[in-house]
């Protein structure tokens, strides 16, 4: 008995046409975090996929056969993951810009932070640094195929100057600034 899928992943390694998928799955980020199924139209019928979690762009779904046994080639769907603001897609991981007032950044603060699965504390020590990636851990996608785990919420630090500071604040925290060469957000 011939498997379709492992006649498929011996081709890849040989030089030749690749067949297209018989459909494309967009997925949001959340849908990747949670799992998901979608529905599929394909010779005649309905099918219903069930996408695990942490899958990844590129991934290829085959779907169940249809009396074709003796087909040379499995026929599959393709998998592309779109970003869902704030968060950017690194692997198993997530890229969240977050902006904190310059005064936070130097005397080091909690925040709150959103992730797929809710808000998370993100721990800024005293004198970050703008542009710093903080992590916190575990708050990321799943990983495919290790239920449990997951990746990291990594968190682009930005600063900006308080809007409410007084002239004196200003120049102190502009000469701060200048001594640390840090970029910082003029509010």
């Amino acid at each position: 008995m011939v498997y379709p899928q492992v006649v498929d992943a011996f081709r890849s390694y040989w030089p030749g046409e690749r067949p297209a998928p018989r459909a494309v799955l967009h997925l949001s980020l959340a849908e990747v975090y949670h799992g998901a199924q979608r529905t599929v139209e394909y010779d005649g019928r309905s099918v219903t996929l069930d996408l695990p979690p942490g899958v990844h762009s590129g991934a290829r779904v085959y779907l169940p056969r249809t009396g074709h046994e003796h087909a040379s080639v499995a026929e599959y769907c393709g998998v592309i993951v779109q970003d869902q603001p704030p968060f950017q897609r690194m692997g198993d991981d997530l890229l969240l810009e977050w902006t904190v007032d310059v005064r936070s950044l130097c005397s080091g603060c909690q925040e709150e932070v959103p992730t797929l699965a809710g808000p998370a504390t993100l721990t800024i020590p005293a004198w970050t640094a703008p542009g710093t990636i903080l992590r916190v851990a575990g708050r990321g996608l799943p990983i495919l195929g290790r239920p449990g785990l997951f990746g990291d919420l990594c968190v682009h630090v930005h600063g900006r100057m308080p809007a409410e500071a007084t002239d004196l604040e200003r120049r102190l925290i502009a000469d701060l600034i200048n001594l640390q060469h840090w970029h910082v957000d003029q509010a």
